[in-house]
């Protein structure tokens, strides 16, 4: 689960939500042909600092926790601040470098 987290107000209720952590981002391409391209996600770089098979400590697997110590690799990979780069950035839950994440890709459809 890597969704957004800490967050206030009540979207059925008409009240707009905020989130702390929002742990969203988007991705920019250079060149994108809708009919010739497609995004791809690289699991291998995902995961490849990320121990599968076991629990480090919180909830199993990642669930956007800062404490867990599953989520720093996967943030990381991702492209996002799982904290805050320094007290009172209020970047966690932000891209690192916006518009870009290591592991989108870009390929032509088969």
């Amino acid at each position: 689960h890597l969704g957004s987290a800490g967050c206030v107000g009540n979207p059925a209720t008409g009240e707009i939500v905020t989130c702390a952590r929002p742990n969203r981002f988007t991705v920019t391409f250079d060149h994108f042909d809708t009919g010739k391209d497609e995004v791809a996600i690289d699991l291998a770089t995902l995961f490849e600092h990320a121990n599968l098979t076991r629990n480090e400590g919180g909830a199993v697997g990642c669930m956007s926790d800062p404490s867990d110590p599953e989520c720093a690799p996967i943030f990381a990979a991702l492209g996002l601040n799982l904290n805050e780069t320094h007290p009172g950035a209020g970047d966690a839950g932000r891209p690192t470098r916006p518009g870009v994440s290591p592991v989108f890709k870009v390929r032509s459809k088969p």
